[in-house]
């Protein structure tokens, strides 16, 4: 038997005992595609660190220098000090 409940913006599922109330995540999943690949690379990443570890990472799993990468979102450069928090939010503000 499985039960699910609104509570407030939050939402809680029951499957005989009760589960926590998650609200916002801790961690994002973000994919990374160079524009002369076809796959894209999957990183788990803390919401409020900061992107310079995931590029620097990627950079080095693609065996290229750091500095002949930008990382776009949407058309804007990011910069190895934001964090996706402040990624998502500069861009809904647009």
């Amino acid at each position: 038997m499985s039960t699910t409940s609104r509570v407030g913006s939050n939402e809680v599922k029951m499957e005989g005992q009760k589960r926590k109330v998650v609200s916002d995540p801790t961690h994002v999943t973000l994919k990374v595609k160079g524009q002369d690949e076809e796959d894209f690379r999957v990183f788990w990443v803390r919401r409020n660190a900061k992107l310079l570890k995931m590029m620097e990472l990627y950079t080095k799993m693609r065996g290229i220098e750091w500095n002949t990468f930008r990382f776009l979102f949407d058309g804007s450069r990011i910069r190895e000090y934001h964090t996706p928090d402040e990624v998502c939010i500069y861009h809904s503000n647009l």
